[in-house]
């Protein structure tokens, strides 16, 4: 069943996907529009889930599962991965690509290539108080808490042991 993400509890567990690319106002609309619909059907062994998503920035998809309730079982963490396959294969886009990293630099999103981190450090166009988007975070609480950090308290930090 579909709630509206700011009525989900902040322990509701979340699935963070970056796009590739800035996801247009039309694209997101009909996102919208296909995860309103699959979060009302969405369940785990027939019995409904109450789930949620919401777009950030214009390139993370974040799903969203009150666990509380019910659990997301294996069956369907799987429905919303095909569907979150639908939806890059429907507006051209990559969702599931983990080779980069986002960072918001001059309030506009980032994405670097991961391979090219250290290197991008070493140009200094990342420093140790550049935001990074975590997409590890697991809750809604982590969202606002652990989701966009300081450079320097991730596993990037390393990078800068030495300056």
């Amino acid at each position: 069943m579909y709630i509206p993400f700011d009525k989900m509890p902040n322990s509701s567990r979340v699935w963070i996907y970056q796009s590739d690319r800035e996801i247009t106002k039309i694209e997101e609309s009909n996102i919208e529009k296909d995860l309103e619909k699959f979060c009302n059907e969405w369940n785990a062994h027939g019995i409904s889930l109450n789930s949620s998503f919401k777009i950030y920035h214009k390139y993370f998809i974040v799903l969203a599962v009150n666990e509380a309730l019910n659990k997301a079982s294996g069956c369907s963490i799987d429905s919303s991965l095909k569907k979150i396959n639908e939806i890059e294969q429907k507006h051209c886009l990559n969702l599931l690509n983990r080779g980069f990293s986002a960072f918001l630099i001059n309030n506009k999103i980032t994405l670097i290539e991961t391979i090219h981190l250290e290197s991008e450090i070493k140009l200094e166009k990342i420093n140790n108080q550049s935001i990074f988007f975590n997409n590890l975070a697991a809750s809604i609480e982590d969202l606002s808490n652990k989701w966009k950090v300081p450079v320097g308290t991730t596993w990037l930090k390393k990078y800068f042991n030495n300056k």
